[in-house]
């Protein structure tokens, strides 16, 4: 598919209406067809958003993608960015090293249950932990 059918009036229209969102007007579209494209502009987005991130992605795994991700939404949301997350439990399921809500609802658990959060497996997990505990504590 040509990136630039997408900027047709049609295309717009249609994708408005998909998605349940006003038309707004649209100067560029480009086609990232894979992480090591789509990531960093995700990342970068999630980066610069003051308004809203709505994040929805097939997988979102506990793995050193998924902590990326999850760092920067969480960061993103303490500086008063409305964030959303819509990903599917299922295909993450499938993937190695699990879910990072396992994770974040696990963190969840030990700050509820008195837990101070010294204790974190992995290095990369420290700012999803600290996420979890400094709302609980």
């Amino acid at each position: 598919m040509d990136p630039k059918s997408l900027l047709a009036p049609a295309a717009i229209v249609e994708l408005s209406r998909c998605v349940s969102t006003p038309v707004r007007p649209v100067t560029e579209v480009r086609a990232l067809r894979d992480g090591s494209e789509a990531f960093p502009v995700m990342l970068d987005l999630i980066g610069t958003a003051t308004n809203s991130v709505w994040f929805e992605n097939f997988i979102f795994a506990g793995d050193a993608t998924g902590q990326r991700f999850a760092r920067a939404l969480g960061e993103a949301a303490r500086r008063g960015v409305e964030v959303r997350v819509l990903y599917d439990p299922v295909g993450t399921m499938m993937v190695k090293g699990g879910s990072i809500a396992k994770v974040l609802a696990d963190k969840e658990r030990e700050a509820s249950d008195g837990h101070d959060g010294t204790w974190v497996a992995h290095p990369g997990l420290v700012p999803v932990a600290l996420q979890a505990f400094d709302k609980h504590m």
